[in-house]
């Protein structure tokens, strides 16, 4: 997600910022954790692709909205498991197309504790002044810095519709926020 899709930028950041990602427990069950992004064109998305850094089971969910309070769920992954050092291909519910020029928020949550992180993920901003939302006053869109967000979620299962986000509060001891994806158009 990060450069709004373009894929050079999303590999500069993972390999020069990825940290391990949040912990299910840092994340906790009552929230929904997201990065908005801005596809430069039109995709079908075929496949999301996230690397495994360790070893959960059944633990992380993912889905995309579109920004917009009410906005419905684009793509909702169902529970996810990852692996030490793998590629997880995402195709369930798969595919979508998202629309140039459309902002969009990725978001994770869980659905239960652990203490093992799944996924590389950029790690979590120093404070809002640098990272909150668009009003912020260094997280414009225009300046290039990550939007993020959460809500709250009831056990992990997210909300049909988008809830009102606030800018992500991020908890002393977590190491990283949402985790890197690539969106991938290719069958």
């Amino acid at each position: 997600m990060m450069g709004d899709s373009d894929p050079i930028k999303q590999m500069q950041a993972w390999v020069q910022g990825a940290v391990a990602g949040p912990t299910p427990t840092a994340i906790t069950v009552s929230l929904a954790r997201c990065v908005q992004f801005t596809p430069p064109v039109d995709i079908t998305v075929q496949r999301i692709r996230l690397f495994g850094i360790g070893a959960t089971a059944n633990l992380y969910k993912f889905a995309i909205y579109r920004v917009g309070v009410g906005s419905a769920k684009v793509w909702d992954s169902g529970t996810v498991t990852s692996a030490v050092n793998t590629w997880l291909n995402i195709s369930a519910g798969l595919p979508i197309t998202l629309t140039g020029g459309v902002k969009y928020w990725f978001c994770v949550t869980v659905v239960s504790t652990g203490t093992t992180a799944g996924f590389n993920s950029l790690g979590a901003p120093l404070g809002t002044t640098f990272w909150g939302a668009d009003v912020a006053p260094l997280g414009a869109r225009n300046l290039g810095l990550l939007v993020r967000a959460q809500f709250a979620v009831s056990t992990g299962v997210f909300p049909a519709t988008l809830p009102a986000v606030a800018a992500a509060a991020y908890a002393a001891g977590t190491t990283g926020s949402v985790p890197f994806a690539l969106l991938d158009s290719v069958v």
